[in-house]
């Protein structure tokens, strides 16, 4: 079998971005998602390792400009719900979000999907969701089933350690700290 070059993702400062695949490739150097449901203002993913073309997802890395690797088989991906925008894609101010980083507020410097303004377009080759229900949050947070896992094990081993969900989102609390579970302190 012959590894062939296929395209490249640019990761910025934010360790994530997302991308919709123009050809079949193999995630190699970088960690990939699928989103598979959104609760309240949580956004569950699933890693996937391949993805066929036209595939919207959510790539997470340090910054950085990644080459992917083409593949010759054509893998299926099923469940997915983040969408390709194909660069006219408009928001609403009520359900199309975009991966972004808070600017202000309670989520400043989170990353996750923000309520895209009426007006405002997505560029062509990202991904967003379309997501409506009474009283929709302007963020909708990621939650990375695999990393929660590995983390919430990690706090398991401290006596001290106290686990509880605020706002749908599990958080830590140790030593009078909170932490989410990818390890970054709340408040």
């Amino acid at each position: 079998m012959t590894i062939t070059l296929a395209e490249t993702v640019t990761v910025g400062t934010a360790g994530y971005t997302t991308y919709v695949t123009k050809q079949k490739v193999s995630f190699d150097g970088v960690t990939a998602y699928i989103a598979k449901s959104v609760n309240a203002e949580t956004i569950t993913l699933e890693e996937i390792e391949e993805a066929p073309v036209g595939t919207p997802v959510i790539i997470k890395a340090a910054a950085g400009t990644y080459p992917l690797t083409a593949l010759s088989t054509n893998p299926t991906i099923s469940g997915n719900i983040l969408l390709a925008s194909d660069g006219i894609i408009a928001g609403d101010g009520s359900s199309i979000y975009a991966l972004g980083v808070g600017k202000t507020g309670e989520n400043q410097g989170e990353v996750g999907f923000f309520l895209v303004k009426s007006g405002q377009t997505i560029p062509a080759g990202k991904a967003y969701l379309s997501y409506s229900a009474p009283g929709a949050p302007s963020m909708l947070r990621i939650e990375d089933e695999v990393e929660v896992a590995t983390n919430i094990e990690n706090v398991e081993a401290s006596d001290k350690a106290v686990k509880f969900i605020e706002n749908g989102q599990l958080l830590i609390k140790r030593d009078n700290v909170v932490y989410d579970t990818m390890g970054r302190i709340i408040r």
